[in-house]
């Protein structure tokens, strides 16, 4: 069941012939295997893993959102989710911490930007996509998560056993204004009030005597 679908801005509508003929090919498509592929499907995993890959045509920030995903639908509506408060990306195959969130588990127990993640309790992260590994790190406030930690010219391992609490989340993480009139802000997530805060942003930069708008967005939070 879809809770909700999350696409960042709708710019321009297509002829309504073309949409038909796309959903009509989809819909035969998915018929198709689910009648003659060689072994059984499961219609619903089928379903989600179509969306998803057409979510990916698109950019990093569209999700599908199913009824079970706890973490999407409190950041979306409330601004906040459980977990240990550090932003996580990729580098080659490691999971590297961005940063620790300032107040967080993670930056109170010594998290540092740059470690980079091996293990998540007795899971290997290497073994996870970037999504597993993120709700893996992810989980009810109050409960432990063991973190495996490499940190440069450090020789050994570091493990760190963090509390997961309640992460509260600010949209919009700065605003303001660079050098020639350009305007910059940082997005760091979506949620139900991203617009409002985005709009008002920019018409405070507009003020300033923003000619050019800089939007960075962040990355995913655990």
């Amino acid at each position: 069941m879809i809770t909700a679908l999350i696409i960042p801005l709708l710019l321009f509508s297509r002829p309504p012939q073309v949409e038909q003929q796309a959903e009509s090919r989809f819909d035969q498509v998915f018929e198709e295997l689910l009648k003659r592929y060689v072994a059984q499907i499961d219609a619903q995993k089928l379903s989600i893993s179509a969306i998803d890959g057409m979510l990916n045509q698109l950019d990093p920030y569209s999700e599908y959102i199913v009824k079970d995903e706890k973490y999407q639908l409190d950041v979306l509506t409330k601004g906040q989710y459980e977990g240990v408060g550090i932003q996580l990306g990729r580098q080659n195959d490691s999971l590297l911490v961005i940063t620790p969130m300032a107040g967080s588990p993670a930056e109170k127990q010594g998290v540092r930007p740059g470690d980079i993640i091996l293990k998540i309790d007795s899971v290997w992260t290497r073994s996870l996509s970037f999504s597993e590994a993120a709700r893996h790190v992810r989980g009810p406030r109050g409960r432990p998560v063991t973190l495996l930690i490499r940190r440069y010219g450090v020789a050994e391992p570091l493990e760190f056993t963090l509390i997961r609490s309640v992460i509260r989340l600010e949209d919009v993480t700065y605003s303001g204004m660079l050098d020639n009139g350009v305007g910059y802000v940082r997005l760091a997530t979506f949620s139900r009030y991203t617009a409002l805060h985005l709009e008002q942003e920019i018409r405070k930069l507009e003020r300033a005597g923003m000619q050019t708008f800089v939007l960075e967005i962040g990355r995913a939070h655990v």
